[in-house]
């Protein structure tokens, strides 16, 4: 199992998009990216972030669009297995889970989240308990919401 939990993940899009379809094969693939248009387009936590990263604003938003597009157009990549959600909260951690091991990070302001520490867990009561927190996050309509076929239509 792969479980993602992110802004917009471009460097994972970008260093290894071409191997998604891959892992579509071999694992269970989920993937939570920022929703930028939550709250609103106007207001979103993707443009806050943004602004706390000092990345210029529209930036996640672009890459979320990207990661969608790129998913939307990948060959031999099998979506029953290969899954993206939109988180409608406000994110507090980034996280990578590959079955037992987890990587994870906090966010900080003023730096993009690539930038800070970044620890891994392997089986045990932290381990279970950020498993947990991205179960809710990716089974809670409240949390999260499915990409719709307009929201790639879109990207």
């Amino acid at each position: 199992k792969i479980d993602i939990l992110g802004f917009g993940l471009s460097s994972l899009r970008e260093d290894y998009g071409p191997e998604f379809a891959g892992w579509s094969r071999s694992a269970e693939v989920r993937i939570i990216l920022l929703d930028p248009e939550f709250p609103s387009r106007e207001h979103s936590y993707a443009d806050q972030r943004d602004r706390d990263e000092q990345s210029g604003v529209g930036k996640i938003r672009r890459d979320v669009e990207a990661f969608i597009e790129q998913i939307k157009a990948a060959e031999g990549l099998d979506r029953n297995r290969f899954k993206i959600r939109l988180l409608r909260t406000l994110p507090s951690i980034n996280m990578f889970r590959i079955d037992d091991q987890i990587f994870w990070g906090p966010y900080f302001a003023l730096q993009q989240s690539r930038n800070t520490p970044t620890f891994l867990i392997e089986r045990g009561f932290l381990h279970e308990r950020l498993r947990e927190h991205f179960e809710t996050l990716w089974s809670s309509d409240q949390f999260s919401s499915e990409v719709s076929a307009t929201s790639i239509d879109s990207a």
